[in-house]
């Protein structure tokens, strides 16, 4: 979905910001994308990799 694509999209930016990447590269923060579905009141955990995790549901 396009909701979908753009959280992931920001991931990717935000993981290019420097204090993030450096963050990231250390190990002390991790990034996720939650997309909530209206419709059936799940929620999609994704990671900056953008595997979709456990339905939160």
């Amino acid at each position: 979905s396009l909701v979908r694509a753009n959280v992931l999209a920001q991931l990717t930016n935000l993981a290019t910001h420097p204090s993030v990447a450096r963050a990231l590269a250390e190990g002390s923060v991790r990034l996720h994308g939650w997309v909530f579905d209206i419709a059936t009141g799940g929620v999609d955990v994704l990671g900056a990799s953008g595997h979709s995790g456990a339905d939160a549901a």
